[in-house]
């Protein structure tokens, strides 16, 4: 089974699974929406070389820094993981609060 380092913890995959369900088995919190590739709630980076279809849709400048989908990821394909910092997404992540919205704003 492959196995990939997360915040120097050893995370064993089983086959079949992505990264951000492997870390979510281990109940590891890991911000995340859909689980398709759709919504990239659940970036994270990794120094290692990542498949593209992990990546597809990024922003090329997140691309250069190693973030990819973990939706998407093989965890095959990646030996160390980690959170993307907010120096990184500064202007990107998507509100999930409640609380951080004004008080009569419609969600869709």
């Amino acid at each position: 089974m492959p196995t990939f380092t997360f915040e120097g913890r050893a995370i064993e995959a089983e086959d079949g699974e992505t990264v951000l369900g492997t870390l979510l088995r281990h109940e590891v919190t890991v911000e995340n929406g859909y689980r398709v590739g759709a919504c990239q709630a659940c970036l994270l980076r990794s120094s290692d070389p990542v498949p593209s279809k992990s990546q597809q849709g990024l922003d090329e400048s997140l691309i250069d820094l190693g973030v990819f989908m973990a939706c998407q990821a093989d965890p095959v394909a990646v030996t160390s993981v980690e959170r993307v910092g907010s120096e990184v997404l500064p202007h990107t992540r998507l509100s999930w609060s409640r609380s951080d919205l004004p008080p009569k704003t419609w969600r869709f």
